[in-house]
């Protein structure tokens, strides 16, 4: 991956892949209300990170977006 992507944005990338699974692996207890916030600080960020997070994935139809918006806005989610 270091071959075609910047270090800077294999990082983000990364980030974001672990931020997002840890937020899907724990999503039905967070759901139901079983995690009590303060337990684990990961859990905590992805929580909070997770609406930013899914805004990023989605797109209109409508919407255009280049491949270096797409890197920069996935680098400002974690600025």
């Amino acid at each position: 991956m270091t071959d075609i992507v910047s270090i800077q944005h294999r990082d983000a990338a990364n980030t974001f892949k672990r931020i997002y699974s840890l937020y899907q692996r724990n999503r039905d207890l967070i759901s139901v209300g079983a995690y009590e916030q303060g337990s684990d600080p990961n859990i905590d960020l992805a929580i909070q990170a997770i609406p930013e997070l899914e805004q990023f994935l989605q797109q209109s139809l409508e919407e255009a977006v280049d491949l270096n918006q797409s890197i920069n806005g996935l680098m400002n989610l974690f600025e």
